[in-house]
Formats: structure tokens, C-alpha cells, sequence
């Protein structure tokens, strides 16, 4: 099977596949994730919203990016989150029980 995301990195490749303002392609800025459509890369997003210098808005304008598109992504982000987060709970949970017996 071809995929373009490796085996150990399942958690990224959930991630992309199901979020709906993020691309990933291997041979398109090398592989870094983008929000879709552009080639406006998601870790600068979020570094530049970090340093809380310019509001979501205003990084759409300067950049030229779907505000709406912005927004879906962070919602996809905390969704991803919140599941990521109860996986591994059920997880160390399931391994706790199994190191018990």
C-alpha cells in the first residue's frame, strides 16, 4: 500500500485525514502540513497566533487565508485533542489492568 505518511507517526496521519482545513503531500513543501488550498504553513499559524501579536483575523487578512478555514482548523485541532487524550487514558488503563495480573 502506498501512504504517503509513515507507520509510526498514526497519530499526525489521523490527524490529517481527518481534518478538514489541513493538507499534508510529501512532495509539496516538503511534507510539512499546510491549511488546504495554500501553501501558508499550519506550525507558523499557530506560532504566530502564540505570540499574541496578531489576532486570527488579522493573519488571515495579512495572508490572504480563508478566516473560516482558520477557525475549522482549531476546531479540528481540540477535536483531535480531547480523542487523542482519551485514547491514551483508555490505553494506561488497559495496560495498567494487564501489569496487575
Amino acid at each position: 500500500m502506498d501512504n504517503k505518511y509513515s507507520s509510526e507517526n498514526k497519530s499526525a496521519r489521523d490527524l490529517v485525514d481527518n481534518n478538514r482545513a489541513i493538507e499534508v503531500d510529501p512532495n509539496r513543501f516538503s511534507g510539512m502540513p499546510v491549511i488546504k488550498g495554500t501553501r501558508f504553513p499550519v506550525p507558523q499559524l499557530i506560532v504566530e497566533i502564540g505570540e499574541g501579536e496578531k489576532s486570527i483575523k488579522e493573519l488571515a487578512e495579512n495572508y490572504d487565508l480563508d478566516f473560516d478555514k482558520i477557525q475549522l482548523l482549531f476546531h479540528d485541532l481540540a477535536d483531535y485533542i480531547a480523542t487523542a487524550k482519551i485514547k491514551h487514558r483508555d490505553m494506561a488503563k488497559g495496560i495498567a489492568e494487564e501489569l496487575k495480573e
